[in-house]
């Protein structure tokens, strides 16, 4: 006799079956289904589901227990807020540097911008003319210069050229000119419209790009004097300042200077005094 796995048993054999067969047959199968029966290899557990009616009831029953969720690790309020703020931060600092990052990149275009396109007055030669007084005695006028003659003649013309070399007119434009004669060779500091002689002062009011600006006057020299100018002895100076407003609406100024050289008979950059902003 077998089992088919659901408590039935099957006789392999023919033949009848036996009374105590029978009785040994109904005890199997009772200590089989039985809850808690004691065989030879010890207790036999109750099938699952018994157990689990036995232990909770019937599950479509209101005596079947609800399922409670619990939280052991809850967060405190105090470390959710202090997180909160922390993370805040960050976020504020990381805008902050990158704003601060865009503001930097577009200051430095804009800059760039600037010198790309502003005006530049600045200083681009100087020379000497030679002049001759007419017959009232008083009035000189330029003359064509004579081969093998110097052009520093009693009294000369000393001019500064200027330059607007940028890409945008320079308005307001005004240039205070200083001419004088230093027997210690020092170049002195440059002056400003408030010291400068009044017939030195010159104002064009806008000067458009690649245009030039003549500036100087006439400077008499005593025969002693242009002696010393002559032979090296003495230094002719023409210097000053020219100041403007750019198209971006900012004060500019340029400073220039130069100086007699005796060898060449032309004027040539000082060392020092040319600068501009």
């Amino acid at each position: 006799m077998q089992g088919d796995g659901k408590g039935n048993y099957i006789r392999r054999n023919s033949g009848p079956l036996f009374p105590e067969q029978v009785l040994s047959i109904h005890k199997h199968c009772t200590q089989y289904d039985s809850p808690n029966v004691s065989g030879r290899h010890g207790t036999k557990h109750a099938h699952p589901r018994h157990q689990h009616e036995h232990e909770n009831g019937d599950p479509g029953s209101s005596a079947f227990p609800a399922v409670k969720h619990t939280w052991r690790n809850k967060p405190d309020p105090f470390d959710v807020a202090i997180h909160g703020l922390i993370v805040a931060f960050a976020a504020a600092l990381i805008y902050f540097l990158q704003l601060r990052s865009m503001q930097q990149s577009l200051n430095l275009t804009r800059e760039a911008f600037e010198r790309d396109s502003r005006a530049y007055v600045v200083p681009k030669s100087s020379t000497v003319y030679p002049t001759k007084m007419l017959e009232d005695g008083k009035t000189a006028v330029i003359i064509e210069h004579a081969p093998n003659t110097p052009k520093l003649t009693v009294n000369p013309v000393v001019a500064a050229i200027l330059v607007n070399s940028g890409k945008t007119p320079a308005s307001e434009v005004s240039t205070a000119t200083q001419i004088t004669v230093r027997h210690d060779f020092n170049i002195p500091s440059t002056i400003t419209t408030d010291n400068a002689p009044a017939g030195l002062v010159k104002s064009v009011g806008i000067l458009p790009p690649d245009v030039e600006n003549n500036v100087g006057a006439g400077y008499p020299l005593s025969g002693e004097t242009r002696d010393a100018v002559l032979h090296g002895k003495a230094l002719l100076l023409i210097y000053g300042v020219t100041t403007y407003v750019d198209v971006f609406k900012k004060p500019r100024q340029t400073h220039f200077c130069f100086y007699y050289v005796h060898e060449e008979d032309t004027m040539a950059p000082c060392p020092k005094g040319n600068y501009y902003n």
